[in-house]
């Protein structure tokens, strides 16, 4: 697909992609990851449907907003007064999205193709700070739903995993949690995430340079070309490392209590599983089937050296407490 699409961009001749060695590398390396992150990205939307046609609309529409409404949303975002802050924070969110990064990564080598061209200066595609983003974004991106792709086809081998986590952290091997164990938590990881969010887009922006030529939309012929000139450049302010670290702290405090409540269930028999039980019970129904049991009272007996070793006209022996049937 990279190759043809890469033959398309020749055959029309367009200079931003292939105009010449450098920028042609660029295009084709940036093509190439892209389909390795959006290709696992694409099963992975296709499990929040049930048919084949309404998934591919709908992996359709989630690449649509993410590689083109987010990228014009932050275009022009980022050249208004009274959207620039919020824009700040929002791409963060954005370049979580492959179609984004890689929408940035096209634009930003033809602005510094087209720029290059108007300032009388040499093209250097690879020193674009978009481009440099995406080339270290997409492969984590990549390995990042790759990932989920593989906890969902082997979907068996992490929950064992989960299991004997739960056995060493909770004191139980089960996943469920009690309401107010995922309510609480679910709150406290929610406030924590917000104040990450608030200090880290600060903290992250600390120390680069703003300047007013950001885009093509705010470029005027007779301007400078946006990679020189002086700047503004941001710092974070003492609240925003507090909020920061009040994050991490009440993320840490969430999980840690979470922990904690669940291990004092599942000692006191404050589970899911153990208040079925005692209903059953209750209730007096059989909590295991008839034959289920009359194969452990057989075991039993053969372990203890009762009834003969033979029940009801099976032959079994028992070795180190496992059933061999002859």
């Amino acid at each position: 697909v990279s190759l043809g699409v890469m033959a398309v961009f020749g055959l029309y001749g367009e200079p931003g992609f292939v105009g010449n060695a450098a920028q042609a590398g660029a295009t084709a390396l940036v093509l190439w990851l892209y389909g390795l992150a959006a290709i696992p990205l694409a099963y992975c939307y296709s499990h929040l449907f049930l048919s084949h046609s309404t998934a591919q609309i709908g992996v359709l529409v989630f690449n649509l907003t993410t590689g083109f409404v987010m990228v014009l949303a932050h275009q022009i975002m980022q050249v208004l007064p009274n959207t620039v802050d919020a824009d700040r924070a929002l791409v963060h969110f954005y370049r979580l999205f492959p179609p984004f990064n890689f929408g940035q990564a096209l634009l930003a080598l033809t602005q510094e193709w087209y720029f290059a061209e108007l300032g009388g200066q040499p093209h250097d595609p690879f020193g674009s700070e978009e481009l440099s983003r995406a080339l270290y974004l997409l492969p984590l991106e990549a390995l990042l739903f790759f990932s989920l792709v593989l906890g969902a086809e082997y979907s068996y081998l992490f929950r064992s995993a989960l299991l004997a986590a739960a056995a060493a952290v909770l004191g139980g091997e089960t996943l469920s949690c009690s309401f107010r164990s995922r309510l609480g938590c679910g709150l406290a990881s929610a406030l924590a995430l917000l104040l990450l969010a608030l200090g880290a887009t600060a903290v992250a922006a600390a120390g680069t340079t703003e300047r007013e030529v950001q885009s093509a939309l705010n470029y005027n012929e007779g301007d400078a070309p946006p990679a020189g000139g002086e700047g503004v450049v941001a710092e974070a302010t003492p609240l925003d490392y507090v909020l920061l670290v009040l994050g991490l702290l009440l993320l840490l405090l969430a999980g840690l209590g979470c922990v904690l409540y669940e291990r004092r269930a599942r000692r006191r028999g404050g589970t899911a599983e153990e208040a079925a039980l005692r209903a059953l019970r209750s209730e007096g129904a059989c909590c295991v089937e008839a034959d289920v049991q009359a194969e452990a009272d057989a075991v039993r007996d053969l372990v203890e050296g009762g009834g003969g070793g033979v029940r009801g006209g099976a032959r079994a022996v028992a070795h180190r407490l496992q059933k061999v049937y002859a």
